[in-house]
């Protein structure tokens, strides 16, 4: 009976443990991640801001050319220092000894942790940053995706990570081809948006069409509020970016260095709408500054698209 109990107790301490441990590391992840996510949406809102003044003819084809260059250094930058984070608070550093106490418990959540992560290419690549293991993934699920194509699972991953590789043509294909699974998610179909405004250089059309579709499934959500603002603002319709962002900005924590990016945007749209016609000198970088520890929301994608 004392065998049973000492058993019991040194079970139910593991079980604890673990969970403690799996619910406070999961919490950075998820920071992390919704980091991730801030950052693509800025990096695609750049190029689309880009590709908005490169045909209005306010820049020329090398100046073109090199801020795109210059915007994928800087995302590749930022999702390294948020790679570089340390996913578990040093508080909570405590509870590592006592999850990892026997062999067999720290077996078991290598392999959950793995298994979860390992599932998602897109994902495992901004964690991990090894470009071969990446490529090598997306490989495999694209082969899944040829033996099965109604897998919407895979396909919905194999998505994310050819927009994770800047390949927009086949993430919008990829996307189209998991709608079934994604139509009622007004995130995704956000980050579905983003790739195609991204892909054809605007949001006219079916981009604003679905960013429409996620507001009416969810007037709040974060990565069609961003998108919104931003398709306005490419238009010229500043009165209606301010709206869409002042919104967004009213939804984010107080004092984040989201809602200070928001609240640029909502400067700039604001001094253009003041100013019509107008262009500032030296013209300032709406994005200059960001930070990659922001948090969300925003797909230009929200991610989330993306």
């Amino acid at each position: 009976m004392t065998e049973f109990i000492i058993l019991a107790t040194l079970i139910s301490v593991i079980v604890v443990a673990l969970l403690v441990w799996s619910s406070v590391k999961q919490q950075g992840v998820r920071r992390n991640n919704d980091a991730r996510a801030h950052c693509y949406r800025v990096h695609e809102q750049t190029l689309l801001e880009l590709a908005a003044d490169h045909e209005a003819g306010l820049i020329d084809e090398p100046t073109y050319r090199e801020a795109r260059y210059e915007a994928e250094n800087r995302l590749v930058a930022d999702i390294r220092n948020i790679d570089e984070r340390p996913v578990m608070n040093p508080a909570y550093r405590w509870i590592i000894p006592v999850a990892f106490t026997l062999p067999l418990a720290a077996a078991g959540l290598y392999l959950l942790v793995g298994n979860l992560a390992g599932s998602d290419p897109a994902a495992n690549f901004v964690r991990t940053g090894n470009v071969g293991q990446f490529v090598n993934a997306v490989e495999q699920l694209e082969e899944k995706v040829r033996q099965n194509p109604d897998d919407l699972r895979s396909q919905l991953m194999l998505a994310r990570s050819y927009r994770a590789m800047g390949r927009y043509e086949e993430s919008v294909i990829a996307f189209g081809r998991a709608w079934p699974l994604i139509k009622d998610d007004a995130t995704e179909i956000s980050i579905f948006a983003g790739v195609l405004a991204i892909y054809r250089g605007s949001f006219e059309g079916k981009p604003d069409e679905l960013i429409e579709q996620a507001l009416a499934l969810n007037a709040n959500d974060h990565d069609a509020l961003t998108l919104a603002g931003g398709s306005a603002f490419q238009k010229g319709h500043y009165a209606e970016a301010l709206r869409h962002w002042k919104k967004l900005q009213a939804l984010l924590d107080k004092g984040s260095e989201e809602q200070q990016w928001v609240a640029e945007q909502i400067e700039e749209a604001q001094w253009r709408l003041d100013n019509p016609g107008q262009e500032r000198s030296p013209q300032r970088d709406p994005h200059e500054g960001m930070s990659a520890d922001m948090e969300p929301q925003a797909p230009m994608g929200h991610a989330s698209m993306l």
